[in-house]
């Protein structure tokens, strides 16, 4: 599970209580803003990728962006 959050803190703290809760779940946390993120950590390539997108973020977009971005 790769989280990615702004907040060094935050992003911190919730990948701690997801490895305490879920021992099992590789977690590799990203810190930096999603909308400019330069590459996932190399320790997934090969994993199966799942988005989720939550927020209104995206309604910000142009649809063209937001097609770019999803991509």
């Amino acid at each position: 599970y790769v989280p990615i959050d702004i907040s060094r803190r935050h992003l911190d703290a919730t990948a701690r209580r997801l490895r305490e809760d879920y021992p099992w779940l590789r977690v590799e946390p990203v810190c930096g803003d999603y909308m400019a993120l330069e590459a996932l950590p190399l320790e997934i390539d090969d994993a199966r990728r799942i988005g989720f997108f939550p927020g209104s973020t995206i309604g910000n977009l142009t649809p063209e962006e937001a097609v770019l971005f999803l991509r």
